[in-house]
């Protein structure tokens, strides 16, 4: 049975010839070899494979080890993935102040993705203090950050805010490029 759906993963990626699947299972072998070597981008990258069972068998634990070595080392994507552990309880037990922190992590590099599930949980006061002025203006940032379900909340939290409170929002907006933008200028200081 196991065969089965080694094969049936092989189909759906597009491995049809023994010659793909030895070069799928090389490229597996060296992605591994390569975390293990602390490279932070192959780290994140076997999270991924190991949290969605792509090439090789799902373990959501072992994923979030990958994810957090990888997270340690400043990797935005690998945040965004901590915080996501945390927040779903995927490999580890769910806490909402450990997802809001890896997510703000990610946040301040831009991570759109990380934009939105933070301001979401700034939104309900998951892991935070619930703060709809915070969480629109880190909505704005994440839909400007490229995030359609971001633009999809954002008018139903606008509705919710005063027009002093939007106003509010935008100073906050403002802000939060400001720091996005020194991350970035500064980002061989935040990788050490």
């Amino acid at each position: 049975m196991k065969n089965f759906f080694y094969i049936l993963l092989l189909v759906l990626l597009g491995v049809s010839s023994p010659a793909q699947e030895k070069s799928l299972l090389k490229d597996i072998k060296a992605m591994k070899e390569l975390a293990g070597e602390g490279d932070a981008e192959a780290q994140v990258q076997l999270g991924v494979m190991l949290a969605l069972g792509q090439g090789v068998e799902k373990n959501k634990e072992e994923a979030f080890k990958w994810f957090l070595r990888s997270a340690q080392q400043g990797n935005a994507e690998a945040q965004y993935w901590v915080g996501a552990a945390y927040h779903f309880g995927e490999g580890v037990e769910v806490d909402h102040m450990a997802a809001a922190e890896w997510y703000g992590k990610a946040r301040i590099q831009g991570h759109a993705k990380a934009l939105y599930a933070g301001g979401s949980m700034i939104i309900n006061g998951k892991g935070t203090k619930k703060d709809l002025v915070r969480g629109h203006a880190w909505m704005t940032v994440a839909a400007a950050a490229g995030s359609d379900q971001a633009v999809q909340i954002l008018p139903k939290v606008a509705a919710a805010l005063t027009p002093a409170q939007l106003k509010e929002s935008e100073r906050e907006v403002s802000t939060a490029f400001n720091n996005i933008g020194l991350v970035h200028d500064n980002k061989g200081d935040y990788d050490k």
